[in-house]
């Protein structure tokens, strides 16, 4: 004996009604129903659920998060999360990624939105949030890399790592006029 457990978020019963699924299929899985409402529909839920993400990418990627800024807990809360809890956990391992810091913060651009009117300030990915905070903290300090208040110790990184991220990225300071 096995028992199977699926999910979906497809409207099973008009797939059905449209022959794009199959009934017998259906009624096999559907003994014993679960429905659980979308993130957005249960806004307590995540504090916990920030938290769980939190520990475990803290530990797998070996930074010191242990705790969420109360304003991005907010902000959390109040987002829409159109990508449920599996987005919830991608900005959660974004930010942990980004951090080197005990006490996490979610920048706005880790909560990717889906309305027109902000997707085009929405990073891409990782790879363009990570050259934009770089870009952001390089102008910051004046493109000053390394020493006191330089953009190394600003981003918690060695002068050399800095260094190697902006070769990477393909970064280069501005042209004074």
């Amino acid at each position: 004996d096995i028992r199977l457990m699926a999910s979906t978020n497809a409207d099973l019963p008009s797939a059905i009604e449209q022959g794009r699924f199959r009934a017998d299929l259906f009624y096999r899985l559907h003994v014993f129903p679960i429905t659980i409402p979308p993130l957005r529909a249960r806004p307590e839920d995540i504090p916990e659920l920030a938290q769980h993400f939190l520990e475990h990418y803290a530990m797998k990627l070996k930074r010191p998060c242990e705790t969420i800024e109360p304003d991005s807990l907010q902000r959390l809360i109040r987002y829409s999360w159109p990508g449920n809890i599996r987005e919830l956990e991608n900005v959660i391992e974004r930010a942990v990624i980004l951090s080197h810091q005990k006490v996490l913060r979610i920048d706005e651009r880790l909560l990717i939105l889906q309305s027109a009117t902000h997707e085009s300030k929405a990073p891409a990915g990782l790879v363009d949030f990570e050259r934009q905070h770089i870009l952001q903290t390089l102008a910051a300090s004046n493109w000053q890399i390394e020493g006191e208040g330089g953009a190394a110790e600003q981003l918690r990184l060695a002068p050399s790592t800095l260094r190697s991220r902006i070769k990477k990225l393909g970064l280069q300071r501005p042209s004074r006029l």
